[in-house]
């Protein structure tokens, strides 16, 4: 599979990058980041160059089979809709979007085109969680009756980046933080 990476606004990104860096199938074919800021961070922290811009010549590659969207939340429904347009599978941090009329474009094209979209939730794979499966799973505590989550998050201007505070451009903690409690409910 050969990905590009369209945006690195957001620290789950980084992550997703180093993992698909080293899977034996996966081939990264470039990066674009156009904010200086979000760019020079990803280039210090992954160690690679990073375009400021032709995400377009990527969309029209037909080499490129995914786009993987980490962008600021409030452009990620557009990034998602134009990659579909362009016959690209996507995979995306959370949140994919922060407009329920994007959701459904994008529900749309996926289905449309028969093209897969993917949400990167994470915390399944923290060794937390894997315990607390394996011991749900392991029947030594009886039947589980409540299960309760938290996110201890700062939300304010010294520990998120200004975008946060834009109009638009978050979607609300329901959509940033809360959807990895509820990612998780199932997978428990």
């Amino acid at each position: 599979m050969n990905l590009v990476f369209n945006g690195f606004r957001h620290y789950h990104i980084f992550t997703c990058y180093k993992q698909a860096a080293v899977h034996k199938d996966i081939k990264i074919l470039g990066a674009v980041e156009a904010d200086e800021i979000a760019r020079n961070h990803a280039e210090k922290t992954l160690g690679i160059s990073v375009a400021t811009s032709g995400m377009e010549d990527w969309l029209n590659n037909p080499e490129v089979d995914t786009v993987v969207i980490g962008g600021a939340f409030g452009t990620r429904g557009k990034a998602c809709i134009e990659a579909l347009e362009h016959g690209k599978h996507i995979f995306c941090d959370k949140p994919i979007c922060t407009d329920l009329a994007e959701l459904a474009e994008i529900r749309r094209l996926s289905r449309e085109k028969n093209l897969m979209v993917g949400c990167l939730l994470d915390l399944r794979d923290i060794a937390s969680a894997t315990a607390a499966k394996e011991l749900f799973e392991s029947g030594e505590m009886g039947e589980i009756k409540n299960i309760s989550f938290t996110g201890q998050h700062y939300i304010d201007y010294t520990n998120r980046p200004g975008w946060y505070f834009e109009e638009g451009m978050h979607g609300g903690t329901l959509n940033d933080i809360a959807i990895h409690g509820i990612d998780m409910l199932p997978f428990l």
